[in-house]
């Protein structure tokens, strides 16, 4: 009986382990998978931010000094503003990156960043209006937050208090602005976020 007894309690032990084995692994690799997908939002949303502050500040320098010379700092920003989170997650596991239910805006905004980077020369020799581009960059992060796409909370607690402000207070503008366009029967390609070419 005790031998019996003894053999059990090894079965109900080694069956216990297994069942427990079976299911802790993929749990743990549940949150593995959870943790570096937040990481990746958290390293995505600061480099934005730094693209965002970079391209604000030449956009404000622009507007408020006739001898700034918009060429001068273009021949910088490819150096300036940060790519390397995002080409590392498309390059390395894009299945997380897509994820993200902000993946999309994400992806425009950087397919916006390549072109303002870039300054490409349209087929009539013409180039784009790169002031257009970077306020219609500017204007997608703000309006992006305001309409959901971006993690607010996340994005306060990466941007300084005044900056979330004035980003909260454009999104909201846009927001109302959109609103008010899409009520007239105009479409989103009409509204401030439309790209210009000059």
């Amino acid at each position: 009986m005790d031998q019996t007894l003894e053999t059990l309690k090894i079965i109900i032990a080694t069956v216990s382990g297994f069942i427990f084995a079976f299911f802790a692994e993929p749990v743990k690799i549940y949150f593995q998978n959870r943790n570096k997908i937040q990481n990746l939002r958290l390293a995505l949303y600061k480099e934005i931010y730094h693209n965002y502050m970079l391209l604000r500040d030449y956009v404000q320098r622009a507007g408020h000094n006739e001898d700034f010379q918009a060429e001068n700092l273009l021949l910088f920003l490819p150096k300036l503003c940060r790519t390397e989170c995002y080409k590392q997650a498309m390059i390395q596991d894009p299945s997380f990156f897509y994820q993200l239910k902000e993946a999309t805006m994400i992806n425009t905004l950087y397919i916006d960043l390549a072109v303002i980077v870039e300054q490409p020369t349209l087929k009539d020799g013409s180039g784009i209006n790169i002031i257009d581009w970077v306020a219609s960059y500017l204007d997608t992060v703000n309006g992006e937050i305001e309409f959901g796409s971006f993690d607010k909370k996340l994005m306060s607690k990466i941007a300084t208090k005044n900056v979330f402000d004035e980003m909260r207070k454009n999104g909201q503008a846009l927001k109302k602005l959109v609103k008010k366009q899409l009520s007239e029967g105009k479409t989103i390609g009409d509204t401030p976020l439309k790209r210009g070419v000059g």
